[in-house]
Formats: structure tokens, C-alpha cells, sequence
């Protein structure tokens, strides 16, 4: 038996949601035999900043300003010192926010899954609640817990809503804690 627990990586670093949703799934949702995929989807355009192929590269010095004794700056004829790329391309980039969403899904699992047997997931998906879904499909999952910020009227509009659109695809149960919600056992 597996439940999927689903967190957005920006509410990760926040807190609170993150954490809200992860117990309300261990305190509703997980038997002694389930096993939790705590599962972050990403966009693999946003890449969370870093620089992608096609796109101007961002560089960085590795000696002081004033030393101009390293090597040219890229598209120039002008010597300054010595720049490096941040990242240099899509797969990458794309490496390094895994890694580091992995590490934050680790900490999140080690403060409020003590005891229980979950595997992390970090997807690259532009629909998230259709990437969440397929990999419930795949785990086997009986329920997805997920946060939402409740937002209404024109921001829901605009930015629409992961959590509503999994609960009319979804085909197991959804677990929906809003933000701010108090979360106990049941």
C-alpha cells in the first residue's frame, strides 16, 4: 500500500504548508505497512533560476574585481578576470534543482516521517497534477495528499489550482490541506 504526498518546492523552503501537508497524510493517511512518496514536481523551463541552453549565460568572478590579470570575458575582445558560467545548460540545470529539491524533501521526510518507509520523487512535469497523478498511477497509490493556498476569486482565476484540477482527474482519494490549517490526528 502507498500513499503519494505531494509539495510544492517553493513551500518546501517556506514551511509551514509543506510541513502541514506531510503530517496530515502521516497522521490520516499511513498505516505501519504504506509506504509515503514524498513527491515534488518541477517545470523544467523554470529551473528554478538557473541559466538554461539559449539563454544568456550568467557568469561569475573566481578572483577579486580589481585583479584583471584572468582570462577574456565571453563575446568580448576585453581581458578581465577570470568568469566562469553558473550553469551550462539544461541538464544541469535541471541536475542541480533535483539535488537540491531532494535534499529539502529529505529534511521535510526526517522531521515528520520518523519511523515510516518512503522513497522521495522529484518529477519533471509542466502539469503538475497531471505528473502527480501519473505517479500515483504508477506507485500504486490509494490517496494523494496535497497543500493548497485557497486562494479565491481572481487569483485562483489566473493562477489556477493544482489541488482542484487532481481532485477532478484523480483516481484515488485527495487528501486537500489548505494553508493555515491545523493539523492533528484524527
Amino acid at each position: 500500500m502507498s500513499i503519494v504526498i505531494a509539495v510544492d518546492a517553493a513551500n518546501i523552503e517556506e514551511g509551514d504548508l509543506a510541513a502541514s501537508v506531510v503530517q496530515a497524510a502521516a497522521a490520516r493517511l499511513l498505516q505501519p505497512s504504506a509506504t509515503a512518496y514524498l513527491l515534488t514536481v518541477v517545470d523544467p523551463g523554470e529551473a528554478r533560476g538557473r541559466r538554461l541552453s539559449g539563454e544568456p549565460a550568467t557568469y561569475h568572478s573566481e578572483t577579486m574585481p580589481a585583479d584583471l590579470s584572468g582570462g577574456r570575458v565571453p563575446g568580448s575582445s576585453a581581458r578581465g578576470p577570470a568568469l566562469q558560467p553558473v550553469v551550462e545548460d539544461r541538464g544541469q540545470a535541471m541536475a542541480s534543482l533535483e539535488a537540491d529539491v531532494r535534499h529539502e524533501l529529505e529534511q521535510l521526510a526526517t522531521a515528520h516521517l520518523a519511523g515510516v518507509t518512503y522513497e522521495l520523487r522529484v518529477e519533471a512535469g509542466e502539469d503538475v497534477a497531471r505528473t502527480i497523478a501519473a505517479v500515483a498511477s504508477e506507485v500504486g497509490a490509494i490517496a494523494i495528499a496535497i497543500g493548497t493556498h485557497a486562494r479565491r476569486g481572481l487569483g485562483r482565476a489566473l493562477l489556477g489550482s493544482v489541488a482542484e484540477s487532481l481532485i477532478r482527474t484523480s483516481d484515488v482519494p485527495v487528501l486537500v490541506v489548505r494553508e493555515g490549517m491545523r493539523v492533528g490526528s484524527a
